[in-house]
């Protein structure tokens, strides 16, 4: 049995367990048999994220001729207005991609394999350290780039297609569009998702290979 299927057997097994103890009303063994099943669900989301992360490796070796996205923090001199220093951290993501994405309107931009990608950037809030508020129009993506800005230097999460399309839905919303709530806890970086457990979006960091 490979990964996925015994993570769906476990997740599963799992609904059933929270099932019968709900049959009994014991709320002790439903909460705790809640939680198990996040986790499940979040160790789910990381292996389809690896699957995603083997496959552009595999790409990368058909082509090994053209130079590597190098993965490092991206530094930006001081700029004074939100909107453009939105702007400058987009403009400089898309210079490191190396002439991988071209312009469609606003943040979404194209791949050369022409995949639609959604690049969202904000600053560190400065009355709530380790937070930042993002968003996107709400439109049909491949895949999302979240720049997240603390002082001078930018956290780059690029998202792939299969966890943009798992978790695209259960995003809130407003008239301006989708919204992405990045936290910083206990080390790890995570979305929060509405009525769902937070997801560790750490192991997107800086990963270019998903906007082959």
């Amino acid at each position: 049995m490979d990964l996925r299927a015994e993570l769906t057997d476990l997740k599963n097994r799992a609904i059933a367990a929270i099932e019968q103890a709900a049959k009994e009303r014991d709320t002790t063994r439903i909460r705790v048999l809640s939680d198990l099943l996040a986790g499940i669900e979040g160790d789910e989301k990381a292996a389809v994220a690896l699957e995603d992360r083997i496959r552009s490796h595999e790409e990368r070796l058909k082509s090994p001729d053209e130079a590597p996205m190098v993965s490092q923090p991206i530094k930006l001199t001081e700029v004074t207005s939100r909107k453009a220093r939105g702007k400058a951290m987009r403009e400089e993501f898309v210079r490191r991609c190396r002439q991988a994405l071209t312009p469609e309107k606003g943040p979404i931009y194209r791949t050369r394999s022409g995949s639609r990608v959604g690049i969202a950037a904000a600053t560190e809030l400065p009355n709530k350290p380790n937070a930042w508020w993002l968003g996107l129009p709400d439109t049909q993506l491949d895949c999302v780039v979240l720049l997240c800005r603390r002082d001078k230097e930018v956290l780059d999460f690029i998202l792939p297609k299969t966890f943009v399309r798992e978790v695209w839905p259960c995003l809130s919303r407003s008239r301006s569009g989708v919204k992405f709530n990045v936290n910083r806890r206990n080390g790890t970086y995570q979305l929060q998702v509405p009525g769902a457990s937070p997801l560790d979006i750490g192991p997107f960091l800086g990963q270019y290979a998903a906007l082959g």
